[in-house]
Formats: C-alpha cells, structure tokens, sequence
C-alpha cells in the first residue's frame, strides 16, 4: 500500500483579503479521483472564497488545527 499524501489547504489570512483559494471543492474532489493515496484537509476561512460547507459537502475534511500534517512522512506523487 502506497503512503498517504496529505494536503492541507491553509486559512487565508492575507490582509488586505483577496478572497482566494488554491483549490475548489471540485478540484480537491477530481485530484481524490485521480491519485487515491492523497488525503486533502482544509483549515476553515470566512475570508475564502469558497465557504467552509462546500468543502464539507464534496467530503473534504475541515480542520481547525493542521498541525498533524507536519509530523507525516513525505512521499511524492
């Protein structure tokens, strides 16, 4: 069994706000599709132009802490 991937997706904290994202809902959920070993994990953001229940909705997990993904073994894709 290939190691997990993990991907956080941070708070946007940026000041002034620009209200961006890296990833949509929907592309978290085709890169789940597309590479199995990768887990994505989102850190929640009012600022986001995404809200936090789209990502819930596409089965992404929401976490306040993504302190736990720094402690993972690395693997690459």
């Amino acid at each position: 069994m290939e190691p997990k991937i993990r991907l956080g997706i941070l708070s946007e904290l940026k000041v002034p706000t620009d209200n961006r994202t890296p990833l949509s809902p929907e592309q978290c959920v085709q890169l789940l599709k597309a590479y199995p070993q990768l887990e994505i994990v989102v850190a929640p953001s009012s600022l986001r132009c995404f809200d936090d229940q789209s990502y819930s909705n596409a089965g992404i997990p929401v976490h306040n802490d993504l302190s736990f993904l720094a402690y993972q073994k690395e693997a690459s894709l």
